[in-house]
């Protein structure tokens, strides 16, 4: 079988959803930035609250009404390969918080291309409630993560072949974010 990319460097966290607030992240971000914690901003925070203090580079595919047009994941993907390429003593982690049906031959290349120069790429499985994969999380190379409620899977959360694992969803659902530092986030998570 496969073996997980081991860490040994520098590592970068990218995230492809919205953009992110440094001022509310804290530390090293750049990127795309967004004023408010809409949900690109919501990841960087959980990263930070789970302990990674390292560089964020955040990647908006998403317009504001968080509709991510197919073009825009695939050029942020070539951006990270790009980055990967001319960074080489970097490990990178890529999260995607986006989804959408279609399965497309040169976006799974490009992930294909992130993975094999030792990227670990994370994707949502998706909020439809159906068996049927959410693209970027249905390509092989890529973590499916589904949502999971006391245990079992969330009613809105995606199933199947597809999901790798699952994470309580339901933990952040009711929070409110424009007041929460990442210090509060992880008090609430756990």
């Amino acid at each position: 079988g496969e073996t997980i990319p081991t860490v040994r460097n520098h590592i970068v966290l990218f995230i492809l959803n919205q953009g992110v607030d440094p001022e509310a992240v804290g530390g090293k971000v750049k990127g795309d930035f967004v004023k408010g914690k809409g949900h690109g901003t919501l990841v960087a925070l959980s990263a930070r609250a789970a302990g990674y203090g390292g560089e964020i580079i955040s990647i908006s595919v998403c317009d504001a009404k968080g509709k991510m047009p197919h073009s825009k994941l695939l050029e942020g993907l070539k951006e990270i390969w790009l980055y990967r390429l001319t960074h080489p003593g970097t490990e990178i982690v890529v999260n995607m918080s986006v989804g959408s049906t279609y399965r497309d031959p040169l976006e799974e290349f490009v992930i294909g291309e992130i993975y094999r120069q030792g990227g670990v790429l994370i994707s949502a499985a998706g909020n439809e409630n159906t068996f049927r994969p959410s693209y970027p999380a249905g390509y092989d190379k890529v973590i499916a993560v589904a949502s999971s409620k006391n245990g079992k899977k969330a009613e809105y959360s995606n199933y199947g072949k597809s999901v790798d694992i699952s994470a309580s969803g339901e933990v952040v659902k009711d929070i409110d974010f424009e007041k929460i530092n990442s210090d509060e986030l992880l008090a609430e998570i756990l």
